[in-house]
Order: C-alpha cells, then sequence, then structure tokens
C-alpha cells in the first residue's frame, strides 16, 4: 500500500475559503471511535486520525495550469475531497485539480462535500464538469456523463456539518457509515455522561466549599461577637469596679486598642446584634475620651455611634425602641456640641431628636413616656443644654 504524505487534498474555490477551513479542522480534530482503531477496513487497518490533510491555496492566486507544488500535493494525497458549490463549479482550478487527480490516481478516492448549489441545478449546479464526466487523459474534460462520486451534504437541509463529517470519515476510514454513526453516538452519549458526572462532581465540591464558608463566616461571627462583649465588658462593667483614680490611666489603654478594633470591623457587614453593640461600646469610649480631656475625639466617637445605631432605625423605622435610643443619643451630642460653642451642629442634632420623638407620638402611639420625651427633645432644641 502507498505511504501518501497527505490523507486528503482539499480542493475548493477562494470565495467557499470559509467552508474549506472548517472541513480542514473537522477531519483533521476527528477521531475514530476506540473500538474501530487497527480494524480491517475497505483501505487497510482503520487508522486512529485522519491527518493531515492539505488546503489548496487560493484560486485567485493560482496560474492557468497546475503548478509542481499542486500537482505533488496531489500524488501525495490518498484522497481528494472536493467543496462543492456554484463557484467550485466553475472554478478552473478547482477541475484541473479533479480531472489531474482522475488521470492519475484512483477516481474512487474522490469524494464530494455539497455546501451551496444543486446537483443537475443548471445555473446553480454545484459538481465541477470534471467530476461528473469522463477526463482524457491530456486533461480534457469531455461531454460524456460519468457517475457522481459520492456526496456529503454539509447544508442544514442536507446531512448537517455532523452527518457530512461522518459520511466524509467514513469514506476516508473505510468502515460502514451506520456502524460509525452508531459508536459515534454512543461515545457522544458517554461523553455526555462524564461532562454530567463531572459537573455534579464539581458542584458537589464547590457546594461543599460554600458550606465551609459559610461555617467560617458563622465562626468568625461568634468569635467577633466574644470580643466585642469582652470590650463592651471592660469599659462598661470593669468601669464600675475600678477605683476612680485609676480608672482614667487603664481604661484610657483599652479605649486605644477597642478604637483599633473597631475601626477595622467597621469594614465588615454586621448584624443587628453587632451594630447594637458597636453603638452601646462606641458610646462608651467617647464618655472615656470626655474624661480623658479628649472632646474631640469624644465627639468623633459619639457621631460614629449615632451612625450605628441610625443603621439599625432604617431596618425596622417604626421601633419604638430604636427611635428612643437614637433620640437620647443625639440629644446627648447636641449638648456636647452646644457646650462647645458649635451652635449650628447643636441645633442639627436637636432637631433631628425633635423630628424622631414626633413621628414616635404621631404616627405610633401617644404613651406618656413618649410624649415626655418628645417634650423634653422639644425643650432641648429651644432652651440649650439639659
Amino acid at each position: 500500500m502507498p505511504d501518501f504524505r497527505y490523507k486528503a487534498f482539499v480542493s475548493y474555490s477562494w470565495a467557499d475559503a470559509e467552508w474549506g477551513n472548517w472541513l480542514l479542522h473537522a477531519i483533521e480534530t476527528y477521531r475514530t471511535p476506540r473500538a474501530m482503531v487497527g480494524k480491517d477496513g475497505a483501505h487497510g487497518p482503520v487508522p486512529e486520525r485522519l491527518h493531515p490533510l492539505f488546503k489548496d491555496r487560493e484560486e485567485e492566486a493560482a496560474g492557468a495550469s497546475i503548478g509542481a507544488a499542486v500537482e505533488a500535493a496531489l500524488r501525495a494525497s490518498e484522497f481528494l475531497i472536493v467543496v462543492c458549490s456554484p463557484r467550485s463549479a466553475q472554478s478552473q482550478w478547482v477541475n484541473h485539480e479533479v480531472a489531474w487527480f482522475k488521470t492519475h490516481r484512483d477516481p474512487d478516492k474522490i469524494l464530494a462535500l455539497i455546501v451551496d448549489g444543486e446537483p443537475g441545478g443548471g445555473e446553480l449546479e454545484c459538481f465541477p464538469k470534471a467530476l461528473t464526466h469522463a477526463v482524457l487523459p491530456d486533461l480534457t474534460v469531455t461531454d460524456t456523463p460519468v457517475d457522481a462520486p459520492l456526496a456529503a451534504d454539509a447544508r442544514i437541509t442536507g446531512d448537517g456539518k455532523r452527518g457530512a463529517r461522518l459520511k466524509i470519515a467514513a469514506a476516508m476510514l473505510g468502515v460502514g457509515l451506520g456502524e460509525l454513526i452508531n459508536r459515534d453516538e454512543r461515545r457522544r452519549t458517554l461523553r455526555t455522561r462524564l461532562v454530567v458526572a463531572g459537573s455534579l462532581a464539581l458542584a458537589t465540591v464547590m457546594g461543599g466549599m460554600a458550606w465551609y464558608a459559610i461555617q467560617a463566616r458563622n465562626e468568625a461571627q461568634v468569635q467577633r461577637g466574644q470580643a466585642e462583649g469582652l470590650v463592651e465588658f471592660m469599659i462598661g462593667d470593669l468601669r464600675k469596679k475600678l477605683q476612680p483614680k485609676v480608672q482614667i490611666e487603664v481604661l484610657g489603654s483599652i479605649a486605644d486598642r477597642a478604637q483599633a478594633f473597631y475601626a477595622v470591623q467597621s469594614k465588615y457587614p454586621m448584624n443587628e446584634e453587632a451594630l447594637a453593640r458597636r453603638a452601646r461600646v462606641l458610646k462608651l469610649l467617647a464618655d472615656i475620651e470626655d474624661h480623658r480631656g479628649n472632646s474631640g475625639k469624644s465627639i468623633a466617637l459619639l457621631e460614629q455611634s449615632i451612625a450605628s445605631s441610625r443603621q439599625l432605625l432604617e431596618r425596622d423605622p417604626d421601633n419604638p425602641d430604636r427611635i428612643l435610643d437614637q433620640a437620647f443619643s443625639l440629644q446627648g451630642l447636641g449638648n456636647i456640641l452646644f457646650l462647645r460653642g458649635d451652635l449650628s451642629g447643636a441645633e442639627a442634632k436637636m432637631q433631628e431628636a425633635v423630628q424622631l420623638t414626633a413621628h414616635l407620638v404621631e404616627d405610633i402611639g401617644q404613651k406618656n413616656e413618649w410624649l415626655a420625651e418628645h417634650g423634653t427633645a422639644l425643650g432641648n432644641l429651644g432652651s440649650g443644654p439639659i
């Protein structure tokens, strides 16, 4: 059996270059089903792959006769695959290549791939005349009709791309088309199952990772809650247990570390419990800084505390406890600002407290406690510090 350099020579019109490229890729990347490799086929042992293929240079760059390089490639090719369309039917170059292969090689090794037009379709004729008529030794194409070669139809109305690929592959492998289709279908089914199994396995892994991440996040939240609780104890309950003369020194050191802790924690989302604790701790820190003589720092911490409790209030704007807590904090900050001479800042905080307590008594209820708090807020707005 001759040892061919190329499995096939692809002949096409330059106008069908896209189809020529598709055919080259479709055949060269095709893998024979493993169960068929090595078996006796019509052309000998069935190969594992059908490559390489030679794709002709574009027609517009060709001369009037077959060049030496093209002739050598045709001679070194086991098959000739003709991309058939009305353009290739009119192509002198494609007709030359078909005629040469018919006279110098085995005409039964010529395969056709229909991509456009119709066989015997007049102006839409897709078969080059050299393909359907006898050729003389001098490459002259006669008017004597001969049987057309095996044709695969890549159009949607024909075999489709997949069917055409398998039909060309079966002819080149020398095996039955039905057997190849069945084995290829089983391979596709197995591949699909493997992909599905792989996807399910990946989903399981990702699910496990997500579960682990959630557990880690929950654990982190628990640890953060414990740390915040410890901070609140040290600057709250511990404060009551220390002698006044050591409070400022001890609590000052704790306050510095606590503020650094909250500067980091504020970058992460907090649940309601964490926000409430943060508001309380920041208010305690503000009180400590005020006792240390750092009124500016105390005001900044109070602002942060109010911002935290405001987030809680926004989540539940009709909650009386949260309304009152926010109103108390605003009046306390307003009082400090008033004492520092910041009248506009104090007025803004007092006004916000009045609006909150007005919402409480006008829209939610007329409890004596709420009415009293609203009156206090109005008084503070008009009379200054309480």
